[in-house]
């Protein structure tokens, strides 16, 4: 009899366990934001400078785009951004967006040239 009454207050555990594992992982409210900077003939741009603003608290992230012009900037918070991309030899770039719960935005820069 006491074997019964443990394996199913292991049994009743378990269940509680993989339910609350559940409910923890759809709680993920945290966003991307990823792109590729290229120049006005479609080139990448290495290096260049990445600058991404949250609007609602000015919280600045910088990063360079890497050697084939990929940058990302990960775990980011819901929110409104502003993406600015800079590079030498070239115009500034600029654009606004609102990021939503646990999206993937893909925000292409094209530079051209001063």
């Amino acid at each position: 009899m006491n074997r019964k009454v443990l394996g199913g207050a292991l049994l009743l555990a378990m269940l509680f366990a993989s339910v609350f594992c559940l409910t923890g992982h759809a709680q993920i409210a945290n966003g991307t934001i990823r792109g590729t900077v290229t120049d006005s003939t479609g080139a990448v741009l290495p290096n260049a400078t990445v600058v991404l603003v949250n609007q609602g608290t000015a919280k600045q992230d910088t990063q360079a785009s890497n050697r084939e012009g990929y940058y990302t900037f990960t775990a980011l918070s819901p929110a409104d951004y502003t993406v600015k991309v800079v590079a030498p030899g070239f115009d500034a770039w600029e654009v606004k967006l609102t990021l939503r719960v646990a999206q993937e935005a893909v925000i292409d820069a094209r530079l051209d040239r001063k």
